[in-house]
């Protein structure tokens, strides 16, 4: 039987967002920056400076994935989400706001979008991968997509971490977090207070219970 993992009571979530955003509030500016320059700017008219500009910082320097992609692996990420085909599926979804979508509706593009990118072959054997799926993800909706690791995966028992796990995670992180009266509130406050997505606060909470301790 899978453990069922509870919301955090407010106190929680606080004492957590708070020493994440803290400890790390210089290291974010390569997150904040890149998230900003990324959300003026429309999939399909992506440049190689944009590459350099946004998606090696944001990936490699902030999000630590060097040793998984590499140069290689952002180059095929670049390529592959500015093709009109994906850029045409992840364009409708970047004006949507995780507090209040029904996910429901996005069932089949979250699953399929998810899917296709983290399936995406950059070195023999080797693929995008889940969490630098969420990574990108987020990067082009930061309103709608949390980001995940193997740590936040296995603590709320996603071990597959294909599309179906995500859209099931993106569920409970809004019925945990968004839909809960409480700490709802407590997100719109840290919302006005650091300049933070609900998207990244929740993922603070996470990197710091799951994460950030190992």
């Amino acid at each position: 039987m899978k453990r069922e993992i509870k919301p955090p009571s407010p106190k929680e979530f606080c004492e957590k967002v708070k020493e994440m955003v803290e400890k790390y509030e210089i290291i974010d500016c390569i997150y904040k920056k890149s998230v900003e320059e990324f959300s003026t700017l429309t999939i399909v008219e992506l440049k190689e400076i944009h590459k350099m500009r946004i998606l090696n910082p944001f990936l490699l320097d902030w999000g630590k994935m060097g040793r998984w992609l590499g140069h290689s692996g952002v180059e095929k990420i670049f390529l592959k989400i500015k093709t009109p085909s994906f850029a045409s599926r992840i364009e409708p979804l970047r004006p949507l706001k995780l507090r209040s979508v029904n996910l429901s509706e996005y069932k089949r593009e979250i699953i399929a979008v998810f899917d296709e990118l983290s399936q995406t072959e950059f070195k023999t054997g080797k693929t995008v991968n889940s969490t630098a799926t969420s990574k990108v993800l987020h990067l082009c909706c930061p309103d709608f997509f949390i980001m995940w690791d193997t740590n936040i995966r296995s603590g709320y028992g996603k071990n597959n971490g294909d599309g179906q796990e995500y859209f099931e995670f993106l569920c409970k992180m809004q019925q945990d977090f968004l839909h809960q009266h409480q700490l709802s509130s407590v997100i719109r406050q840290f919302e006005k207070e650091y300049g933070l997505k609900p998207t990244r606060l929740i993922d603070l909470y996470n990197w710091a219970k799951f994460s950030e301790s190992r």
